[in-house]
């Protein structure tokens, strides 16, 4: 497998994925923050939620909807694609972050059977 490989996989189309062990900490971490500013009707409450959240774990701030979506069930890139569009991610969005999560450990590829 040549390096570039290594850092940008190529998954089958089928190829779904899942939360980590660690990833559903992680999740769970922006629920309870997303949750804690809920009440708070402060312009840009949400941004600086999530802003917060991702300085704590050293991820970007958009991550929280990619885990998300993931957290309810195994999903394949062309369907994380489409739960994402409204947010305005393209294929590419959704391929980056999914790749940039995976090298995290915060999601991981479904074996395949």
């Amino acid at each position: 497998m040549r390096d570039d490989e290594t850092r940008n996989p190529r998954w089958a189309r089928s190829q779904r994925f899942t939360l980590s062990a660690y990833g559903r900490t992680v999740t769970a971490a922006y629920r309870s923050g997303i949750a804690a500013m809920g009440n708070h009707s402060e312009r840009g409450g949400f941004e600086k939620a999530c802003a917060s959240w991702a300085e704590m774990f050293e991820l970007r701030p958009e991550d929280g909807m990619y885990l998300m979506e993931v957290a309810s069930k195994s999903v394949t890139l062309s369907e994380l694609g489409e739960a994402l569009a409204v947010c305005s991610q393209s294929r590419a969005d959704v391929e980056r972050c999914v790749q940039r999560l995976c090298a995290a450990g915060l999601v991981t590829p479904v074996p395949r059977a």
